[in-house]
């Protein structure tokens, strides 16, 4: 079936009919002109829609101006019938809307649309700017959706994961991150030959970034669903930036779905101008500031901040990061009040993770080859990926001399018994757990260094013609290269 109504069409496995036209059709053939009564919309949809099994269908929503459907203006109607494969579900919004629902009874695509039909709006003043973040009005079959606003400014993100797992493990979760603004956020078309937007541009890609960097970081280890996280600014009004604004957005419709996450994350922008911070500060006021501070946190710990400064003193960028963070505590106090009326069970998903008792094993094998090989003094990259591999072929040598080697599907969980999928994820969590060690107990970094050593400079300037000069700066094993062109030596630039 597929239902159109406007350039929509939402489609059906079994395409019995399409169009509004069909549904004209049914009502004629059932000798109703005009549907006035719930009685008669009920037998009409129970008769028609259960005569198949090829259930479930898609959420729909049906515009019945023209049909009469429910135009009588009474009391919404809530009607749900049952059939052996699913279930269908009639719910009216207003008096010109049907929603007609399906999905397996208690099965995957039954949850869905948690946030259906359930409109929350909650808002709390950051800074001077007020931030009002709603769910459920638009992307309802989303696993998660969220609309942000502050001031003139909007935007709109949504969440969609996959119910199945990826088939080989992976050590990153697989999100996608993507965010666009189009030129009919600012009241503009696109000035092309073909009147269709370009590619993402930097700004867009910065975005990208910033969302990904403050989400990814609460995906529970071992997260191996795809998950695709999209924001679209729907307005801007050009004082008001979308990038903080779509973190906290993105953070809700997270929090609003099932999918299990470690969330909610705020973030915050602060610049510190005349002498003051500034919260949630202007376009104006950006460009007068001496420091931006972007700060993305959760309610105990910092995920993610940037700042881009002249120079500043250490206690004035002490009391900003302690500011932003009083202030996320005010947008993740929101976003809770946003889900706990109507929060929805997380689903249960399969994580990629090591059996811990082959876990245990390998960490007991691997421990002293890696705090050997972190603590050699000025081991260059190359030498250190060398003993990392050297390390790693060590213990899968010492579990076949064992005999605890087996494949994925022979292993039994609990015997001891280490796949290569266990020996991969459990190597690379002993390397986390030394280096992290090393850092918090004795302040030592990968190579030796402690916290506040410094690599050794070295710079070269070298005469490459036609460039007007070509430092050369190197620290170990990085180097950089700076062009200088002077734009005298062309008598038209100059």
């Amino acid at each position: 079936m597929a239902i159109r109504f406007g350039s929509r069409v939402l489609k059906r496995a079994e395409g019995r009919f399409a169009g509004l036209r069909a549904w004209e059709r049914l009502f004629a053939q059932q000798g109703i002109a005009e549907a006035n009564t719930d009685q008669q919309v009920q037998g009409l949809l129970s008769r028609r829609l259960l005569s198949t099994q090829n259930l479930p269908l898609t959420l729909c929503t049906i515009s019945t101006a023209g049909l009469g459907v429910f135009n009588h203006g009474g009391p919404a109607a809530d009607c749900r019938w049952h059939s052996q494969a699913g279930h269908v579900s009639l719910h009216q919004r207003s008096s010109s809307t049907v929603a007609v629902r399906s999905g397996l009874e208690g099965g995957d695509d039954a949850d869905a649309s948690g946030q259906l039909g359930i409109l929350r709006s909650e808002e709390v003043l950051v800074g001077a700017w007020k931030v009002e973040l709603e769910t459920g009005k638009l992307a309802r079959l989303a696993d998660g959706s969220c609309m942000g606003r502050m001031g003139d400014t909007c935007v709109l993100s949504t969440v969609v994961c996959e119910r199945s797992p990826q088939q080989a493990p992976s050590d990153m979760v697989p999100l996608q991150v993507h965010y666009r603004e189009k030129l009919s956020a600012v009241g503009e078309i696109p000035r092309n030959f073909t009147r269709r937007e370009g590619n993402p541009k930097d700004r867009e890609v910065l975005c990208m970034r910033l969302l990904d960097r403050a989400i990814r970081p609460l995906f529970p280890p071992g997260f191996c669903h795809e998950i695709q996280v999209t924001t679209l600014a729907l307005s801007i009004d050009g004082e008001n930036d979308t990038d903080m604004l779509s973190i906290n957005t993105a953070s809700a419709a997270l929090t609003c779905s099932s999918i299990p996450w470690n969330g909610p994350v705020g973030a915050v922008r602060i610049a510190y101008t005349g002498g003051q911070p500034v919260v949630n500060p202007t376009a104006s006021e950006l460009k007068e500031a001496q420091m931006e501070l972007v700060y993305a946190g959760t309610q105990d710990r910092t995920v993610m901040m940037e700042c881009d400064a002249s120079e500043v003193p250490e206690d004035v960028l002490a009391d900003m990061l302690r500011l932003a963070h009083q202030e996320v505590q005010k947008l993740l106090e929101l976003q809770s009040r946003l889900v706990s009326p109507n929060a929805e069970t997380k689903r249960k998903i399969f994580l990629t993770a090591a059996d811990a008792e082959a876990a245990e094993r390998v960490a007991s094998l691997a421990a002293p080859l890696i705090e050997d090989m972190f603590r050699r003094p000025g081991m260059r990259k190359a030498e250190r990926s060398s003993a990392r591999r050297e390390a790693k072929r060590a213990v899968l040598q010492q579990l076949q001399e064992q005999g605890a080697m087996r494949r994925d599907n022979d292993r039994v969980p609990g015997s001891g018994c280490v796949s290569q999928a266990d020996l991969d994820i459990a190597f690379a969590a002993a390397e986390a757990r030394a280096l992290r060690g090393m850092a918090l107990t004795e302040g030592l970094r990968i190579d030796g260094r402690g916290i506040h050593d410094i690599r050794p400079l070295e710079t070269e300037v070298e005469d490459q013609q036609p460039a007007s000069g070509c430092p050369l700066l190197e620290a170990l094993q990085t180097r950089d290269v700076f062009l200088l062109k002077s734009s005298k030596a062309n008598p038209r630039n100059s």
